[in-house]
């Protein structure tokens, strides 16, 4: 078997004789070092760094001699990096992650910490930071550049692990933000005059310590405690529990049906991926609702599920929830927890109102005698379907999917009372009332009437996760004249008979069928009890 090394020392020897290069004294000094064994390089001039002209050439040399100690290779990294500007360095270092083995080993030595450190905190990558502190770095030394770059997730951080802020010393409270709205501040200020600094401080008694005993002539304990309630008074929730960013952002793509983005989020991040599944926060979804819950229930309240063999959100995210230590526990837990007791009496109510809505409209429209009336009865039902965003969804369905069917069986039922294809009345009812009700779709049904309906229904096929409309690629389902000037229909199937009276009818149809569809699959994921919960009450309403 071929030793490489050798054979690469004895190519470097051999052009060095044959003089194929000339080096200088110099160089031909640390040659030697290379070729001997020594894996220390402090004893070489400096000058004999002319022997690699560029920083590529130098990472192509430790390329070349791979076979290399990993503490030769540490040894020559240090020898070269002592004479370069902290930019040099950076720049090396970062190229150097390519090198794994290596680049792990110079996180570990404490020369080279505080560049990662810094590196790291400009990036604003609070992971990698805890890494490195995890490793002895120390935390005091780049504050100002994470309260600069990402306050918020340095205060969760700092939050999530009390055992950091039992490193923070004086020095590092005293050091200043370098940019952004705090800039110049020190970070003991910012703790003090931000509401989640505020909440770190009354639950974290050793930074408390760092504050004079009285603040604005109070207790550092009695200022914080009437802040809270001066907040309080203004706006509800001030001492909510930490979210990290990432979380918030991951819980976003969720309820937003981006189930590409959100398993690449869970790929990317597999460290956080507890965090991610497990964290509760409120979200807003594309209709504008403010939703609050962990990963799974977001998903089930928006019955993002499978009807086929593939699998949709809910579907994805449990595998994962399953490799987490307890995953099954969480998974129950979030099922519960998005269907308590007596959330389909709850469910059952919001249909009594929407139905008694949604027919108040029709009758509205059909007694009308001019367009300002229409619209007045047209508005009164968008208003109604806007007070639902009033308050947050933290249990059931997210929206009531059963609304849209019945719209267009009621406009099939007033069709020719309402004067046929070319009535302003059925145009109206269509438009901005069927419009507007498209605009409270959760994400997964929109997509899946941007797929079409009928393909998605008839082939149970996976969702394409896309909201452009297949008609005109320019609009998105949530464009903002939807409900103004526009309903969105995919014609799949239905065009063909030729009869656009008939286009509504089977636009219930399908949608319907959907929807039953889905109920049926989310069953299938639900615990027991909810089957026989659900059994009950479909009997009651039969």
């Amino acid at each position: 078997e071929m030793i490489w090394a050798n054979i690469k020392n004895a190519l470097l020897a051999k052009l060095k004789e044959e003089r194929y290069f000339d080096f200088s004294p110099q160089e031909n000094s640390l040659i030697a070092f290379m070729l001997g064994d020594s894996v220390t390089f402090e004893q070489q001039q400096q000058e004999a760094l002319s022997l690699f002209a560029t920083p590529d050439e130098f990472l192509q040399f430790l390329v070349f001699f791979k076979e290399w100690s990993l503490e030769k290779k540490v040894g020559l990294v240090s020898y070269y990096l002592q004479t370069k500007s902290l930019d040099e360095q950076k720049n090396i270092l970062t190229k150097l992650a390519d090198m794994p083995d290596l680049h792990d080993e110079l996180r570990s030595i404490k020369q080279f910490q505080s560049i990662y450190l810094t590196m790291a905190a400009e990036k604003g990558d609070v992971e990698k930071v805890h890494a490195l502190v995890q490793q002895g770095a120390d935390v005091n030394a780049v504050l100002g550049i994470l309260f600069s770059k990402a306050k918020y997730a340095t205060l969760w951080w700092l939050h999530a692990h009390p055992e950091v802020c039992e490193k923070i010393t004086q020095a590092g409270m005293s050091s200043a933000v370098l940019e952004g709205k705090d800039k110049d501040m020190t970070i003991a200020d910012v703790m003090l005059t931000s509401k989640k600094g505020g909440q770190l401080l009354q639950e974290n008694a050793r930074l408390k310590d760092f504050y004079p005993q009285a603040i604005a002539g109070e207790p550092i304990t009695t200022y914080l405690s009437e802040r809270e309630a001066e907040i309080q008074s203004h706006q509800s929730g001030f001492f909510k529990p930490f979210v990290h960013p990432l979380a918030k952002a991951f819980l976003q793509q969720v309820v937003r049906g981006g189930m590409k983005e959100a398993e690449k989020m869970l790929n990317d991040n597999p460290r956080m991926r507890q965090v991610l599944l497990t964290t509760k926060a409120i979200v807003r979804d594309h209709a504008g609702r403010k939703i609050e819950g962990a990963s799974l229930q977001l998903a089930l309240g928006a019955k993002d599920v499978s009807i086929g063999r593939h699998e949709e959100m809910a579907e994805m995210l449990e595998r994962y929830m399953k490799e987490l230590p307890d995953g099954e526990k969480e998974i129950a837990i979030q099922k519960a927890a998005q269907f308590p007791e007596g959330w389909e009496q709850e469910e059952e109510t919001r249909k009594r109102a929407d139905s008694a809505a949604l027919k108040e409209a029709f009758r509205a429209i059909g007694v009308s005698i001019n367009y300002a009336e229409e619209e007045r009865a047209v508005n009164a039902f968008k208003a109604y379907l806007a007070r639902q965003k009033e308050k947050v969804v933290r249990t059931g369905f997210h929206f009531n999917d059963q609304l849209y069917p019945e719209a267009l069986e009621q406009y099939d039922q007033h069709y020719k009372r309402f004067g046929g294809w070319l009535s302003q009345k059925n145009r109206l009812a269509m438009i901005k009332v069927a419009g507007e009700i498209e605009c409270y779709f959760t994400a997964n049904l929109a997509q899946a009437m941007c797929d079409g309906v009928g393909k998605v229904l008839d082939n149970k096929a996976k969702l394409s996760r896309s909201l452009l409309l297949k008609d005109n690629s320019a609009y998105s389902f949530f464009h903002p004249d939807l409900g103004k000037s526009h309903f969105v229909f995919n014609f799949y199937d239905a065009a063909k008979r030729g009869d656009a009276s008939y286009l509504p009818s089977w636009a219930r149809v399908r949608v319907q069928n959907l929807c039953q569809t889905k109920t049926l699959s989310l069953q299938k994921l639900m615990p027991l009890q909810y089957h026989r919960r659900q059994t009950l009450a479909w009997c009651v309403m039969m």
